[in-house]
């Protein structure tokens, strides 16, 4: 009868431990399977970060060319107004000199 107690005995923990170990297995299992939601997630959030990236880098080349455009266009257009400028001076001295006159 003790050999029975004993190897009943036995036999509940080895029971509890593998009830024990089947619970942590089915949380690991749980844990991972979040975990792999979880790198879906954050792979699909990198990839939406690195598409905007480029957007970006495109927008600033095309902002950074239209600013250097615009910057020629103004220059352009303050040679054009100085050398207008000038030449309205000299009309007005010459005007101003005929009316002396």
């Amino acid at each position: 009868m003790k050999q029975f107690d004993e190897l009943q005995s036995d036999f509940d923990e080895v029971q509890n431990e593998n009830r024990k170990l089947t619970l942590d297995g089915q949380d690991g299992e749980i844990e991972r399977r979040e975990m792999t939601g979880r790198i879906a997630v954050l792979e699909e959030s990198q990839r939406t970060l690195s598409a905007d990236t480029t957007r970006i880098g495109r927008a600033l080349r095309q902002g950074l060319a239209e600013i250097a455009r615009l910057e020629e266009l103004n220059d352009v257009l303050n040679s054009e107004s100085s050398s207008r400028m000038a030449a309205i001076n000299e009309e007005n001295r010459a005007l101003l000199s005929d009316l002396s006159n």
